[in-house]
């Protein structure tokens, strides 16, 4: 489901030209780790945004340009983007101000109500099931050419544990539950 939400916000959504720019807020995650890599694939200029703990990785995963959230006014020192891919969805202040008047926000979990001071196009993924984009990502994996999240597992009885770790929304990756 994380590699299909990345690839149809990558490939259908956002439309990415080699040589573009996109920000991906919430990179560390599942849907965010598949996402930097996918736009990066297409061509893009990616920045990816995660907490400092995570810059390692995302950098690992072929960032180069990497922001953290937590330092004070992140977003104003990026600039704008053709294309900005909000994984977490948190409405973080400033983040509609990334986006190049004719570029785009794309959203994971709701439709924003964007204030009309703002030109750029706003969709939001509603992944569809797709045999042949879970083939063609499988390829891209067998090839690699894209790497697959960071892993966490659990035990099934620490199920309580890896409910409370998703719940902090800062999961690096993905947790499974090992059975």
């Amino acid at each position: 489901m994380s590699s299909l939400t990345a690839w149809q916000a990558m490939h259908q959504l956002a439309e990415i030209e080699p040589g573009q720019s996109e920000l991906i807020h919430g990179a560390s995650g599942g849907v965010g780790s598949f996402a930097v890599q996918f736009a990066m694939h297409l061509g893009a200029k990616v920045t990816a945004v995660a907490s400092t703990g995570n810059h390692s990785y995302l950098q690992s995963l072929g960032v180069e340009h990497v922001a953290d959230y937590r330092q004070p006014n992140y977003l104003q020192a990026l600039g704008q983007f053709d294309y900005v891919f909000d994984v977490v969805d948190n409405d973080t202040q400033g983040i509609y101000d990334t986006v190049k008047p004719c570029g785009k926000y794309i959203s994971t979990l709701k439709t924003h109500q964007i204030p009309a001071r703002y030109t750029f196009a706003h969709e939001r993924v509603l992944v569809m099931p797709s045999g042949e984009q879970l083939s063609h990502i499988g390829a891209l994996i067998d090839q690699g050419a894209i790497q697959l999240p960071s892993i966490q597992q659990l035990p099934l009885d620490a199920v309580a544990q890896a409910h409370a770790l998703s719940e902090t929304e800062h999961v690096q990756g993905k947790i499974v539950l090992q059975i």
